[in-house]
């Protein structure tokens, strides 16, 4: 993962950081980034391509 905050927030504690960005990356970065593997959609797009 890159070393920039992508959620552009401030953290005050460890605990704090850990929970915004694994929610970031629960939300966005896996969910709604496109994936090669997925022939370059989101695993939204292609989750609603197969059912």
């Amino acid at each position: 993962m890159q070393t920039r905050n992508p959620t552009r927030k401030q953290f005050f504690t460890k605990l704090q950081a850990t929970l915004i960005i694994s929610d970031y990356l629960e939300t966005y970065y896996n969910y709604k980034r496109i994936h090669s593997s997925l022939n370059y959609l989101t695993p939204y797009e292609f989750e609603k391509l197969t059912n």
